[in-house]
């Protein structure tokens, strides 16, 4: 891609970008990571969302909560899971939730997809659960025998008694 567009000083910014040593990270998911970080710092801010915010601590329990309903909905391990949501801060919370159950999200914005490319999304990706906001729940396309979970609704965060299963670094993360 030719750089000549940007200043000098930017061409050298971006070809020194991700060329920085090498360094060995302690947990090799990422999930694991803000786990880790949320029990050292619960309170420090993990996100912020036209003017929300979301501390490391309420992102783990959260997503702990919601990744033990996606197991009790029957997600495990390998299994994709449809993340249909705006960028927001409950989208993130399903992204972590779906990790921590050890299957893999299948991100579609549903303010922009057409209902058309959602049901082929569905389909191909073979989800038998889809997380995404109460607003638009209706334009999803959901076949029979699926479910959906609004992630903007309490219920979701309920803590239950199942216990995850712990998923392995070869799972998938993302369709």
């Amino acid at each position: 891609m030719p750089l000549r567009h940007l200043t000098p000083r930017d061409q050298h910014l971006f070809w020194q970008y991700g060329r920085g040593a090498d360094v060995p990270v302690h947990e090799p998911l990422v999930h694991r990571a803000v786990e880790r970080h949320a029990i050292v710092h619960p309170h420090a801010v993990a996100a912020e969302h036209h003017g929300a915010t979301l501390t490391y601590g309420e992102l783990d329990r959260y997503a702990g909560a919601l990744a033990a309903r996606l197991v009790r909905e029957g997600v495990r391990p390998g299994d994709h899971v449809g993340l249909f949501a705006r960028r927001s801060i409950p989208m993130l919370v399903g992204l972590f939730a779906v990790l921590k159950a050890g299957a893999a999200y299948v991100p579609q914005d549903i303010g922009r997809t057409p209902p058309a490319q959602l049901a082929h999304v569905i389909r191909t990706a073979r989800t038998r659960v889809i997380l995404t906001q109460k607003e638009h729940a209706p334009r999803v396309p959901l076949p029979g025998g699926h479910r959906l979970i609004a992630l903007d609704d309490p219920a979701p965060y309920d803590p239950g008694p199942v216990p995850l299963l712990p998923p392995h670094p070869d799972d998938g993360c993302c369709v």
